[in-house]
């Protein structure tokens, strides 16, 4: 029954405003229309059909949100937005796929609409569940594992590295993950890539790059168990992304994006004087530098550690 004071559609219009501009069936039943009714308006007010017994409301913006929303209202609970396109709605992806992906549990039976690509998983907890933008969809650690099972290994380690440095997880959470859902599809994929990034803890795409080259070089960062962090003296913190720490030498990885705005540019200006007041040295390492000239940054930074004492390494083909 449709609320107090309302007509029928002022009450599918309430309800649609939660949901993406949608209505179910069902929900325009309780709200007290009949089904020939719902079809007369289907002609008359121009709905438009989604999914199985999911409408919109006219002038509702056609988005991939709304199409995820009218899967999860399709399918009916319990049922999770997931895989790829649960991380697109994250926001670790630039461009929605063009099929929907849910997951199930495994004693349910998958659902069979177009452009949706159904699994079923036995191990679901509520830890695994969450939502954005009001649509149910896989937390962050299950989204990784799913796109883990189709994906090549780089791309997955960038999406973990992405999702730690946007704080939507941690390597813990979605270890904890892995280890829970045992050898299921790309959990073993996912293994490996956390077990270089605990050991790294690189916060992005661009250092980790820097971090293996180094390390294929032979030059391997002091291995700290935290980023390492610099104090100041006036109560400041500092974070360098490569470290040396023995020697007081590090490098900064700019990365595209990092410095588009003049703000930006003045904090690290004030950064890097700041490490140098207290006497460190920093190399910056641009994707043109990483690309075009890596040999002349390795021999730089080994001049410089020489200079304070440290063993280097020969210099080598990359």
């Amino acid at each position: 029954m449709h609320a107090e004071g309302m007509t029928p559609w002022q009450e599918i219009e309430r309800i649609a405003r939660d949901q993406h501009g949608l209505f179910t069936l069902q929900q325009a039943l309780v709200a007290g229309l009949s089904t020939p009714t719902i079809e007369r308006w289907v002609q008359w007010r121009g709905l438009r059909r989604l999914a199985r017994g999911v409408m919109a409301l006219p002038g509702s913006a056609d988005t991939p949100g709304q199409r995820a929303k009218a899967v999860e209202l399709a399918v009916g609970p319990p049922v999770l937005i997931s895989g790829w396109t649960a991380a697109f709605l994250w926001g670790l992806l630039p461009k929605a796929p063009s099929v929907v992906d849910v997951m199930v549990p495994a004693d349910r039976k998958a659902p069979a609409l177009r452009r949706v690509r159904p699994t079923r998983c036995s191990l679901l907890t509520p830890k695994d569940e969450a939502a954005v933008d009001g649509i149910v969809v896989t937390a962050v650690p299950l989204t990784l594992i799913v796109v883990a099972r189709s994906a090549a290994l780089p791309f997955v380690r960038g999406l973990v590295i992405d999702a730690r440095q946007r704080r939507l997880t941690s390597i813990a959470a979605v270890q904890e993950c892995v280890d829970r859902l045992g050898k299921s599809a790309g959990t073993s994929k996912l293994r490996r890539v956390l077990a270089d990034l605990d050991e790294q803890r690189p916060d992005s795409v661009f250092e980790y790059l820097v971090r293996d080259r180094l390390r294929r070089g032979g030059f391997i960062p002091q291995p700290d168990p935290e980023p390492c962090a610099v104090p100041l003296g006036d109560g400041r913190v500092l974070h360098v992304d490569v470290p040396f720490s023995p020697y007081r030498i590090g490098l900064e990885c700019d990365g595209l994006g990092s410095h588009q705005e003049r703000s930006s540019l003045d904090i690290d200006a004030l950064r890097h004087n700041a490490l140098a007041d207290v006497d460190w040295l920093l190399l910056r390492v641009t994707w043109s530098i990483y690309e075009h000239r890596w040999p002349e940054l390795l021999a730089q930074l080994r001049r410089m550690l020489a200079g304070r004492g440290a063993t280097v390494p020969r210099p080598t083909q990359d």
